[in-house]
């Protein structure tokens, strides 16, 4: 059963980083995972004069904390160079180039736990020239180092693309309630976790309280349309970022909010919410 899992993960691996399939977070992880262990343990067989002294199995670990830390910024450069509309190879390119000067603080930090020699000269030198000389001596070997995670990276692009607009929508800030809803008090403040139809009102549930006002269902979900959420029952709505777990309920679902509370979901609104959790 082990080994069948260990062989799901490679193939999913390959299959992400040859193309087979569109890109996915979960598989991007993964070949992320892949990269940083091979290319560390690569590095470290070729034993630079950085990591001489340290034994084997260290060695290994610097290298593969590097390559984790450089996969992780090449990918969210990459990223929020799609996101400023930029093209994908663009973008990629861009964050190749830059890769020395963001993984420097990095790789200086991981030395100065493994080097004593390096605490001694950040204190000596000063933490912005020390920056300086660690930009200038990894450019060579990160810029190898990000061809070589490029084959993944190049995937984080295509995920970032085709999920851009998505991505801009949750990082807009949100309006004022008060601006759409009269009548829900300043001390609730703006984090609205649910709102839920009773009769001819609707009661407003937020992170430190709740109120209940005369309006119909209708009003409250246009007036809550400018909000990231969705209704999920005949009677409810709730915030995405809310959504704790959803799980089956006979022949439908709920589900539990950050609050604590559970509430209905219907079975066709069910796949909106998975996807938005």
């Amino acid at each position: 059963m082990q080994f069948q899992r260990i062989e799901q993960a490679a193939l999913s691996v390959a299959e992400e980083l040859l193309g087979k399939r569109p890109p996915s977070l979960l598989g991007i992880i993964y070949s992320l995972i892949a990269a940083a262990c091979a290319g560390g343990v690569l590095v470290a067989c070729f034993d630079p004069t950085s990591t001489a002294d340290l034994p084997f199995l260290s060695r290994i670990l610097v290298w593969i904390l590097h390559f984790a830390f450089g996969a992780v910024l090449l990918a969210g450069a990459t990223s929020l160079f799609v996101l400023a509309n930029l093209r994908s190879s663009l973008a990629l390119t861009l964050a190749v180039i830059i890769f020395p000067l963001i993984l420097a603080p990095f790789s200086l930090y991981i030395d100065f736990h493994f080097d004593a020699a390096v605490e001694q000269s950040i204190v000596e030198n000063g933490v912005w020239n020390s920056y300086l000389e660690e930009t200038i001596a990894i450019a060579p070997p990160s810029l190898g180092m990000a061809v070589v995670l490029a084959v993944v990276i190049h995937r984080v692009a295509e995920l970032a693309r085709a999920n851009r607009n998505e991505l801009l929508d949750k990082m807009k800030p949100e309006p004022e309630i008060r601006d759409f809803i009269d009548g829900i008090p300043d001390r609730l403040g703006n984090d609205i976790i649910r709102a839920e139809a009773q009769d001819h009102y609707v009661k407003f549930v937020f992170g430190n309280g709740e109120a209940t006002l005369k309006l119909s269902f209708e009003n409250a979900l246009e007036s809550l349309a400018k909000f990231r959420g969705a209704q999920c029952h005949r009677s409810h709505w709730v915030r995405f970022r809310h959504i704790a777990k959803l799980e089956p309920s006979g022949s439908a679902y709920q589900c539990q909010l950050s609050n604590g509370d559970q509430i209905p979901v219907s079975r066709r609104k069910y796949s909106t919410l998975r996807t938005q959790k």
